[in-house]
């Protein structure tokens, strides 16, 4: 199956409205919440994670790490990222960082970063899944396809729940300087 066919099945499973996970708000914690999302099966989203976007290179540096900890296949978009292997060698981590955090300034809201997570149902391969989010990245991300700016990110593969997912670490200021 390619990459354009399980979307198309993806948007025609969210049409008929199978396979839909309620994961409520309110009083229940946000990670219990994030954790029941990401343990359902048979549904797909792409969702980005309220509250995680970082505000110093020390929290950077931990979202990294949480991300290439659990790695099983990586791919990103950013000067000097070598994206081969399971998981990204640490000096290349080190230069994104520096690299993003110059130019912080102040604290944004939403922060510097932004954290995706893309799931896929359970049926899915690891493969495909990993094929499907780097197409959707590479869309969303390098094309200049929606807007005229691209945005460094990285991203790794994990399979420690029942769905496979992808996280994404988006730099939230454009090559081109935007926001």
């Amino acid at each position: 199956m390619t990459a354009s066919s399980f979307l198309d099945e993806i948007l025609v499973r969210a049409n008929r409205g199978m396979g839909r996970t309620s994961v409520g708000s309110g009083a229940r914690p946000r990670a219990e919440r994030v954790w029941k999302s990401l343990t359902s099966t048979g549904s797909a989203f792409v969702k980005r994670i309220p509250g995680a976007g970082v505000q110093h290179t020390k929290q950077l540096a931990g979202q990294m790490a949480y991300v290439n900890g659990k790695a099983k296949g990586i791919f990103g978009f950013a000067t000097g990222l070598h994206a081969e292997g399971d998981a990204f060698e640490q000096a290349d981590l080190d230069r994104i960082m520096d690299a993003w955090s110059q130019d912080w300034k102040g604290r944004p809201r939403n922060g510097h970063t932004s954290h995706i997570v893309l799931s896929f149902p359970d049926d899915v391969s690891q493969d495909a899944a990993r094929t499907i989010a780097q197409e959707w990245c590479a869309e969303m991300f390098e094309s200049e396809t929606h807007t005229a700016d691209s945005w460094e990110y990285v991203a790794a593969l994990h399979t420690d729940t029942v769905n496979p997912h992808v996280h994404v670490l988006l730099n939230n200021r454009g090559q081109n300087g935007s926001w």
